[in-house]
């Protein structure tokens, strides 16, 4: 029977083809933020890359999120306020607007991790330390965005507090494949009574610099997933402390990597990687020395999966724009209009207020340019955002759609 081990004084061997993997897969990282750091619609890649990532961690929960969707919501947000209300008042914002009630839940699902995405890129810094307050901040973030008592003065009806309070039960393999006798294939979390000592050697594992950055974000979510401190959400919330990890070791320097596209696109081999002791027996030692290993290399390859994706989406969004600088003619250097052109791709759906936002221009530069761009056919009207017309940028929005139709399969 495998059970998780402590943490807290633990140290880890990697072999030869597995370091030089993760190696690879850093040094890839590095060179595509380097490079695209430089552009000038660097943000809209950024809002672009993290939206992506949020639809893609909810696929590993069977939540189907589109980033039209998100997009939408985003900018009923920014006109409407209330980023911070609860989830249900959200999902009724989306219905108002003719969304559907499992649209709207799915689409505030990933509304909620891009805000956590924002808040852990604020917030974690070389010189933060993992505790157990701050799971439970991340995960409380994931599920239900900040806590709705900061912003209203009343409990918020969603929060959940607090790790697990149960045992769980002896878990068997899924595949079945029949196990010896004495040894089912079985798998036990740790007891309720003895977590609070298993999240401790979690976060004081975090807190040493043992590991290259990717290794020891594996070995975190590997043993997170394996004591289950949570009852549920265990998915999104293990993505979550993977790119926590990521910001503290410095991995990411402006642009967060989308590492859950690789898992999206194939999630059983994910699990298998993730949870073999679900799939066959897994004795600690060995077992579970080369289990590490196994996971760390697919850990590796959702980096190199991921910037291929940075790429894919940076080169779409260059093609978007270059099309639209020849549809708008002419364009000034600085003009309301130059800043509408690079900025589009990240905001494709906006009023006239929030392109005054995006650019920092006054009420009649910005309504100009979009009345120019309205002409040119790189924006039309949309749906009216409360009293306001919206501008929508179809041509971006249909890229994305192409892209993640052919990448992201659809949850059955």
């Amino acid at each position: 029977m495998y059970t998780p081990k402590n943490l807290t004084d633990c140290s880890f061997v990697l072999m030869e083809k597995t370091a030089a993997e993760l190696s690879g897969a850093e040094l890839a990282m590095a060179r595509a933020e380097a490079r695209l750091l430089s552009l000038p619609y660097c943000a809209a890649l950024r809002t672009v890359l993290l939206s992506l990532e949020s639809v893609a961690a909810l696929r590993l929960a069977n939540i189907e999120a589109s980033m039209v969707g998100l997009f939408r919501l985003e900018a009923l947000l920014r006109q409407h306020g209330g980023a911070n209300s609860n989830n249900a008042a959200l999902g009724h914002l989306l219905e108002l607007d003719g969304c559907s009630t499992r649209g709207a839940a799915d689409c505030v699902a990933a509304f909620r991790f891009r805000q956590l995405l924002d808040w852990l890129n604020e917030q974690i810094k070389p010189q933060t330390g993992f505790s157990p307050q701050l799971i439970l901040e991340i995960r409380q973030r994931c599920l239900n965005g900040p806590d709705a008592t900061a912003a209203s003065g009343q409990p918020s009806a969603d929060r959940q507090p607090g790790f697990r309070d149960r045992d769980y039960p002896d878990c068997r393999p899924q595949d079945r494949r029949p196990c010896s006798e004495g040894d089912r294939g079985l798998y036990r979390p740790p007891a309720a009574g003895e977590l609070d000592r298993h999240i401790q050697g979690l976060c004081d594992y975090t807190n040493r610099r043992l590991l290259s950055p990717i290794a020891q974000s594996a070995v975190l979510h590997f043993y997170f997933e394996s004591i289950k401190p949570f009852p549920d959400h265990l998915e999104r919330t293990g993505q979550a402390l993977c790119h926590a990890l990521h910001l503290k070791r410095g991995l990411y320097d402006g642009l967060l990597a989308p590492i859950s596209l690789l898992p999206a696109i194939d999630t059983p081999r994910q699990q298998r990687y993730l949870k073999p002791y679900r799939h066959e027996p897994l004795r600690a030692g060995n077992d579970e020395f080369w289990a590490l290993q196994h996971w760390m290399e697919y850990c590796a390859r959702a980096m190199d999966v991921a910037v291929s994706g940075m790429d894919i989406y940076q080169r779409a969004i260059g093609a978007v724009i270059e099309h639209w600088q020849e549809q708008a003619g002419k364009v000034e250097k600085g003009s309301a209009l130059e800043c509408l052109l690079y900025a589009l791709p990240g905001q494709p759906i906006i009023t006239v207020t929030q392109a005054m936002q995006l650019t920092g221009k006054g009420f009649s530069a910005a309504n100009d340019a979009l009345a120019r761009l309205e002409q040119t056919g790189v924006v039309r009207i949309g749906a009216p955002i409360g009293r306001n017309r919206s501008f929508v940028a179809h041509d971006a929005l249909a890229a994305y759609d192409s892209i993640n139709q052919k990448v992201l399969p659809r949850v059955p």
